[in-house]
């Protein structure tokens, strides 16, 4: 664990060798085996550790989620998202579970579901970074009137966060630019 956290993940393989591969501590070192796997850009391996550890706990929210999230990445879409979606299920207050399932409809490109999932981090977490992300997101999906309803929920949590007003001032801006761009345009 030291190994990973510090960033040696070929260390931490390494090390993982050398552990006795009894039951009790079986699925724990997959789940770090997957994490160096993953750390390091090799997914296939990743994954045949997430699944052998998920196997072992029957199903553990977290697990299942690197394993959705994996999964995802090796473009395994449908059935990445659908295991993450089952882990949030699982375990809805987990902040890394909910980030994961918004990571990975960024990484499939939906971003109307990855604001969703953003909005929720940002109930959980409770932080102006969070708003100020999920508004953005919003904002990315063209969705600016929910954008602005984000960062106004978020200034009314955070009312001297500068970072949330000054995004939406320019939210606005960029909204009202928006249709006198769109009718000069029109009328060319």
């Amino acid at each position: 664990m030291i190994e990973l956290d510090s960033g040696n993940y070929q260390q931490a393989l390494a090390d993982l060798d050398h552990v006795p591969p009894d039951q009790a501590s079986l699925a724990f070192c997959e789940h770090l085996r997957g994490d160096a796997f993953h750390n390091l850009g090799k997914l296939k391996e990743a994954r045949e550790s997430y699944i052998k550890s998920a196997r072992l706990t029957h199903g553990d929210p977290v697990v299942n989620s690197k394993l959705g999230y994996t999964e995802v990445r090796l473009g395994r879409t449908r059935d990445g998202i659908a295991r993450l979606k089952q882990a949030v299920e699982q375990a809805p207050e987990a902040v890394e579970i909910r980030e994961r399932l918004m990571k990975a409809f960024v990484a499939a490109n939906s971003l109307p579901d990855a604001a969703e999932q953003a909005e929720k981090l940002a109930n959980l977490e409770g932080s102006a970074r969070g708003y100020l992300r999920a508004a953005s997101l919003r904002a990315h999906a063209r969705q600016h009137q929910q954008a602005q309803e984000v960062l106004h929920r978020g200034i009314a949590l955070f009312p001297d966060s500068a970072e949330l007003r000054r995004a939406l001032a320019e939210l606005r801006d960029k909204t009202d630019a928006y249709p006198q761009a769109k009718a000069a345009s029109q009328a060319t």
